[in-house]
């Protein structure tokens, strides 16, 4: 068709990424579209059709009784961090109201040894649950203990990822302005350090 057409030739992202997506809110009827999306997923040539073909599975299928377990599948399976971090955040969004995806994305949080899963759970946690007063104490564990070290300075830092969330949703809570004066101080982070410092600047607490 002229859409999948698109997908696989079009020159520019924007054309490719949008005819993805039309595919799946368009033709999500027809039986074959699922399984022509899960084969953009494992086999497309361009990264940004791999990841929106992600999204618009959860989007689009989110009723199927397999998305779910095919989401959590590419978080535990796929070797591609873009693809395994859309699938982190097509669960966060698409799947909040199932009882177990706080748990699951907590548990993604805490356990995984690559930085960029730990970041990508930390940050679907962060859009969908960041006012939730039941994750204080999870968001200062985690700003104090994730072991990322930086390799590369794109990476993101999951200590700032809730660092953030306890600046801007616990500004005036003692808690916070301690955690961000001790990472100012001590985040192994240069990044990290320099934010806090800012951070503290923007509170009149920089010494």
């Amino acid at each position: 068709s002229y859409l999948k057409g698109l997908v696989a030739s079009a020159p520019h992202e924007e054309v490719r990424v949008q005819a993805v997506d039309a595919i799946g809110e368009y033709f999500k009827e027809y039986s074959e579209t699922f399984g022509y999306l899960k084969g953009l997923v494992a086999k497309a040539p361009h990264k940004d059709v791999r990841v929106q073909a992600v999204d618009a599975i959860g989007d689009y299928f989110k009723e199927d009784s397999e998305t779910l377990g095919y989401l959590k599948g590419l978080v535990a399976e796929v070797p591609h961090k873009d693809v395994r971090g859309s699938a982190v955040d097509a669960i966060g969004y698409y799947f909040k109201e199932e009882r177990e995806t706080l748990g699951y994305l907590r548990d993604l949080a805490q356990t995984r040894v690559s930085s960029d899963l730990r970041a990508a759970a930390l940050g679907s946690l962060a859009e969908g649950w960041k006012d939730d007063p039941t994750l204080f104490e999870f968001w200062c564990d985690r700003t104090l203990n994730d072991p990322f070290k930086r390799e590369e300075s794109w990476q993101d830092n999951p200590r700032q990822t809730t660092l953030t969330v306890l600046v801007q949703q616990y500004p005036d809570h003692p808690q916070t302005l301690e955690i961000l004066q001790d990472r100012a101080q001590n985040d192994n982070d240069e990044q990290l350090r320099k934010w806090a410092a800012k951070q503290l600047e923007k509170l009149g607490m920089q010494n």
